[in-house]
C-alpha cells in the first residue's frame, strides 16, 4: 500500500520527538560564530577607535564625527544589539576622552545608551564577562557624560 504525502499518527509522533529531541540537543551546544560576518568584542572596539583617530586625522570638521562613525559601522549597528552598543560605548567613551562631548548628536548617543539592557544582549555573541564589562562601561559613561 503506497502513501502519498501523510502520515500515520505513529510516525508523526516519532518525527515530532525526533524534532524536540534535535532542538534540545542544539541548545546544549555552545555558540559559535562565523569571524567573517562577526565582530569579537575587543577587535570592535579597536576598529571604531583606529576610525575615529583616523578621521580626526583626515577631517577638519569634529563636529561631523558622530555621523561619521555611525556611517561607516551602519550595518554593524544593525546586525546586532551587542555590536551597536559596543559602537556607541566606545564612541562616548572616546569622545569623552578627546574632550569632545559638545559635538553634533552627542545627547543621541547618550539616549541609546541610556536604552541599554544586558537582557537585549543576553542571547548574542558575547561572553558573560564581556557582557558585564560592556555593561560596566555604558554605565561608567554614562556617569561621566552626565557630569
Amino acid at each position: 500500500m503506497k502513501q502519498e504525502n501523510s502520515l500515520t499518527i505513529e510516525q508523526l509522533n516519532r518525527l515530532i520527538y525526533r524534532k524536540d529531541f534535535v532542538l534540545q540537543e542544539l541548545k546544549k551546544r555552545p555558540l559559535t560564530y562565523y569571524h567573517r560576518v562577526c565582530w569579537y568584542y575587543n577587535e570592535l572596539n579597536e576598529e571604531v577607535r583606529k576610525f575615529i583617530d583616523n578621521y580626526i586625522k583626515k577631517s577638519e570638521n569634529v563636529e561631523s564625527i558622530i555621523s561619521g562613525v555611525l556611517q561607516r559601522f551602519n550595518r554593524d549597528c544593525k546586525n546586532t544589539n551587542s555590536e551597536k552598543f559596543i559602537i556607541y560605548t566606545t564612541l562616548a567613551e572616546t569622545l569623552y576622552n578627546l574632550e569632545l562631548t559638545n559635538v553634533q548628536d552627542i545627547n543621541e548617543i547618550k539616549h541609546e545608551l541610556e536604552k541599554f539592557s544586558t537582557e537585549d544582549i543576553t542571547d548574542e555573541q558575547l561572553t558573560e564577562e564581556e557582557q558585564d564589562e560592556l555593561s560596566e562601561r555604558i554605565n561608567l559613561i554614562l556617569t561621566k557624560l552626565n557630569s
